[in-house]
């Protein structure tokens, strides 16, 4: 069955109403602003041209709108980076990747424009050997 709630908010200025919940579902509304909190994950694999997992890329995820750094850590043993996004959705990022330590294979820098959904943000990333830089 379905379920209506009212709900006044007399708040004034910058002060809001914020209703937390879980999943990815939002409820609706027929008038006024109302914003969501909610975490969605996000979740980056990088991979050689082979298949072969990267361990200790580091990579990197910016959004757009100000430059806020969401993540900024090196892929574990199974090639992934994971973290959470808590925010507005959809909203754009930027994910950027490197692989050059001194002494294992170098590969070319990645950089691309992603949109984490309300569902998050899950991205394989295979990236190119840079054959101009041998290990």
């Amino acid at each position: 069955s379905s379920n209506t709630v009212y709900v006044n908010n007399t708040a004034a200025g910058s002060d809001g109403l914020f209703v937390s919940k879980s999943g990815t579902s939002n409820p609706t509304t027929s008038s006024g602003n109302v914003v969501f909190l909610g975490s969605v994950p996000i979740t980056i694999t990088v991979k050689d041209g082979a298949g072969t997992v990267i361990e200790n890329a580091q990579t990197g995820v910016f959004r757009s709108s100000d430059k806020s750094e969401l993540i900024n850590e090196d892929t574990n043993a199974s090639g992934v980076v994971s973290g959470s996004y808590s925010g507005s959705t959809p909203a754009e990022v930027i994910v950027r990747i490197r692989k050059g330590s001194t002494g294992t294979t170098k590969y070319l820098n990645y950089s691309s424009v992603q949109n984490i959904s309300t569902s998050g943000l899950s991205l394989d990333v295979t990236l190119v050997e840079d054959p101009n830089n041998a290990t």
